[in-house]
């Protein structure tokens, strides 16, 4: 899984738009599906402050959904429901 790197090391990303989407990432993943769009991503993250913004984003994201805990509570309660 691609987005598995995204979370571990708390790092936006850009991937092309046959890219599965995982709903919890999107807000730091950009899908391009043409040359000029990609350009387009790749120009934005040149800029330090978005970078820099994304970034703290993404590793909220990584805290709030795919810590160890956060995932054994999941699993834990999934298990216990059936």
């Amino acid at each position: 899984a691609q987005f598995a790197d995204l979370v571990r090391y708390s790092k936006p990303g850009i991937f092309p738009d046959s890219f599965r989407m995982v709903d919890e990432i999107s807000p730091i993943v950009d899908i391009y599906s043409s040359i000029n769009e990609l350009t387009a991503h790749i120009k934005k993250y040149t800029n330090r402050d978005f970078l820099k913004n994304l970034t703290e984003l993404a590793m909220k994201i990584s805290r709030e959904y795919f810590t160890r805990e956060v995932i054994r509570s999941k699993l834990l309660s999934q298990i216990m429901s059936k």
